[in-house]
């Protein structure tokens, strides 16, 4: 993206004069790190997506497709897989939380029945 920059920022017609998109060129794509901080807060929601996206079309239709599957790949592929292995850990300590209330209640049913096994004997040796 940052090729795209370059290349939207040497063309001819957008060299000379003040020209707000360009300004967005260099504050959003002028650098490598500038890019990667873009590229962060395009999928966490800190600016739309669609902007930059915009932005790079104004170059060629092909930065703008391969950010298009960059966001498509990140967000709805890296992230989901993220998510989903968050859920599944919750999900797995809630079922080890469930057979220990059962094991609990079981053990106490035990030594409940024991007791009562215990009273009756007495009961009937009276």
């Amino acid at each position: 993206f940052v090729q795209a920059s370059v290349t939207f920022l040497t063309r001819d017609d957008f060299t000379a004069g003040p020209n707000e998109l360009r300004d967005d060129f260099l504050t959003w794509f002028g650098s490598t790190q500038a890019s990667m901080r873009t590229l962060l807060v395009s999928i966490s929601g800190g600016t739309d997506w669609a902007q930059f996206m915009y932005m790079l079309e104004s170059v060629d239709i092909l930065y703008s497709l391969i950010f298009i599957l960059y966001v498509m790949i990140v967000f709805h592929g890296v992230l989901h897989v993220i998510a989903s292995i968050f859920v599944d850990s919750a999900m797995s300590t809630s079922m080890k939380e469930k057979d220990q209330l059962i094991n609990q209640e079981m053990a106490a049913k035990d030594s409940y029945m024991t007791m009562m096994k215990n009273l009756l004997k007495e009961a009937d040796l009276d």
